[in-house]
């Protein structure tokens, strides 16, 4: 019988402390979604864990924010339905696609208390009527303002025309070729705290 040896003992429980700590973060590291606390069970997700319905940059999240406000202003009720859970969710996105332009941190955190704001309110009766679709057509407008110009491709508007040959830059791109200094551009994932 061998004798007890405390060196080999302890170096057998860091290896199975280690190998714990690894399977943990196998099992819940990965693709993340940042706040998934409004992520409805039904929803249908893609391999990195995001809804089908998330848009793909802030321009697109914009016109599809105001498309399904005007549907579900014609809903009676609309606070409590799946869709005005796809509403809540896409406007808790903006500031993360909004991070992705080159806004300035303080357009950036505006842009984020006026997206806050918005989902709180969305949660309250009368929100999505009619007669509220002038204000939140308003907010949108401001929000929009909040990012370069040149970032969007489309307009907001459904009535106004289609970008202008020489406005269809891409995001990342500048008509000067500079890029937004870190000190004040927009932090660039959630919680990136300066």
């Amino acid at each position: 019988m061998m004798p007890f040896d405390i060196r080999n003992a302890s170096r057998i429980l860091a290896r199975q402390i280690l190998s714990f700590c690894f399977l943990g973060l196998a099992c819940f590291g990965g693709c993340s979604t940042g706040d998934q606390a409004d992520i409805d069970p039904a929803w249908i997700l893609d391999e990195h864990g995001n809804p089908d319905f998330k848009p793909k940059n802030f321009e697109d999240a914009m016109a599809d924010s105001k498309s399904r406000y005007a549907e579900l202003a014609k809903l009676p009720k609309p606070e409590t339905t799946p869709e005005a859970r796809k509403f809540r969710q896409i406007v808790r996105w903006l500031p993360d696609f909004a991070a992705d332009t080159p806004i300035k941190r303080a357009g950036w955190e505006e842009l984020k208390h006026r997206a806050e704001r918005m989902e709180a309110a969305a949660l309250k009766p009368g929100f999505f009527g009619q007669d509220r679709a002038d204000a939140f057509d308003q907010e949108m407008k401001s929000i929009a303002a909040l990012v370069p110009p040149d970032t969007l491709y489309r307009k907001l508007d459904s009535h106004e025309e289609a970008a202008q040959p020489g406005e269809s830059e891409t995001p990342e791109s500048h008509s000067d070729g500079k890029v937004a200094d870190s000190e004040t551009s927009a932090p660039q994932s959630k919680g990136d705290e300066r």
